[in-house]
């Protein structure tokens, strides 16, 4: 993963799950993340982040919900 795609900051007062979301949502309105780019598992973001799994997989989640990520196995 790339060390610019998500930096949290964690005495803010938004939740870990949005500033995750906004931070990929802005990556990918913005071309830092091409279409065609995977994101990292859950588990590798969650690691690299320092936050739990859930965390990540709850971002993920949304932005799957409003169309900015598609799954693939």
């Amino acid at each position: 993963m790339r060390d610019w795609l998500v930096q949290l900051k964690r005495r803010e007062h938004t939740s870990l799950q949005t500033q995750i979301r906004e931070a990929l949502v802005a990556a990918i309105l913005d071309g830092g993340l091409s279409r065609d780019e995977p994101v990292p598992s859950t588990r590798k973001m969650a690691k690299s982040l320092g936050v739990s799994r859930n965390t990540v997989v709850i971002a993920y989640q949304g932005l799957l919900d409003d169309g900015y990520l598609t799954a693939r196995e």
